[in-house]
């Protein structure tokens, strides 16, 4: 079982390549401030969906993440994350 902070840190290994890496990336870091676009988004959540096996209907059903925490708390409803 991951922690929320192995999570995010997972997340932060999928961002896009050009990320400054000594930006600070926390769980209320907004995507866009991120310079994540739609495409960036989608890629990682699928990446996400492949790596953890989230049902894609309830991803779909659930809207676009919009900070890293939602992306952390999207995981967490689909697995136990401490």
């Amino acid at each position: 079982m991951e922690t929320r902070k192995q999570v995010l840190d997972r997340i932060r290994e999928q961002l896009p390549f050009g990320l400054d890496p000594a930006m600070q990336v926390g769980e209320d870091s907004v995507l866009a401030d991120l310079g994540l676009t739609s495409l960036h988004l989608l890629t990682l959540v699928l990446e996400l969906q492949r790596r953890y096996g989230l049902d894609m209907e309830k991803l779909a059903a659930a809207g676009l993440p919009v900070t890293m925490k939602d992306l952390v708390d999207m995981l967490d409803s689909e697995q136990s994350i401490r």
